[in-house]
């Protein structure tokens, strides 16, 4: 637990789509977070979990006009 890897931004990224990833950095809530640190597995699954959170709000809020290409489904509970 807690474990440093080489390079957890470029995983994070991963985790998102370009413009998905792009909202996210423009997002305060998750800015601040992401400051915190991104160097362990930890901190990458929770500021993944952050960000899909974020994004699953803002397109639960307006789904006929998400502002994100459907690159793949997302399942809504």
């Amino acid at each position: 637990m807690g474990k440093k890897i080489r390079n957890p931004r470029e995983l994070l990224e991963a985790c998102f789509t370009n413009v998905e990833w792009e909202y996210l950095m423009q997002s305060p809530e998750f800015k601040k977070d992401f400051a915190k640190g991104c160097e362990t597995l930890d901190e990458v699954e929770k500021l993944s979990l952050l960000g899909h959170q974020i994004i699953t709000d803002l397109e639960l809020a307006n789904p006929k006009k998400s502002p994100f290409p459907q690159v793949r489904k997302r399942k809504v509970d």
